[in-house]
């Protein structure tokens, strides 16, 4: 547990795994348009390449110009996991269809970058199609 973090007080040391809880994914999707009035507490950190960086600066710049808001990073990635979590039962659905992939380091060589780019390509056009085949959000 980092610091400063207290475990929550449901903790029983039985949470479960991430192939645990991938497996509970077959749940009915997350009703996003109802307001759940919970507050942003977890703080998450992620490692950007250059570019990844950039396109999250410009997809940003693109919403503050189109709701002459100034979107966080925070509101932006929470809003993009809105959308995928809209998309799930279709995510499971072209998650299957993917190849066995093996991911790799983030290790700064080029056959690292170069074995990245492939994997994280191959996730995103799995996003891409499940966003594509979801019904129109509400």
């Amino acid at each position: 547990m980092p610091r400063g973090l207290r475990k929550p007080r449901s903790w029983t040391g039985t949470q479960k795994t991430g192939e645990e809880r991938a497996a509970s994914s077959v749940r009915k999707e997350i009703d996003q348009s109802k307001s759940t009035w919970e507050t942003p507490k977890i703080h998450r950190e992620f490692v950007l390449t250059q570019a990844a960086d950039i396109t999250m600066e410009d997809a940003i710049r693109v919403l503050s110009q189109g709701t002459g808001t100034q979107p966080t990073r925070s509101h932006f990635l929470r809003a993009v996991l809105k959308a995928i979590s809209h998309a799930l039962p279709e995510l499971e659905d072209k998650a299957g269809a993917i190849p066995k992939l093996k991911r790799p380091s983030n290790w700064s060589t080029k056959e690292a970058a170069q074995e990245r780019e492939e994997y994280e390509r191959g996730l995103a056009r799995a996003l891409v199609a499940a966003i594509k085949a979801s019904k129109q959000m509400g």
